[in-house]
């Protein structure tokens, strides 16, 4: 099931606007699935540095 996120209504960078415009089109894809993709793969790091932080929390 998909929802509709407002947490991608956001202000970017002119030049990295510009570069996914790029990117999307060149790969036949939108800006959105781009992002989505791009946090697919940091998400994994993002959640480490999560329990790190939980773990120092804890000492």
């Amino acid at each position: 099931m998909n929802v509709i996120s407002k947490a991608f209504n956001i202000n970017i960078p002119d030049e990295l606007h510009k570069r996914l415009r790029r990117v999307a089109f060149e790969l036949e894809t939108t800006m959105t699935d781009i992002t989505v993709e791009a946090l697919l793969e940091k998400l994994p790091e993002l959640e480490k540095r999560i329990k790190k932080k939980e773990k120092e929390k804890e000492i």
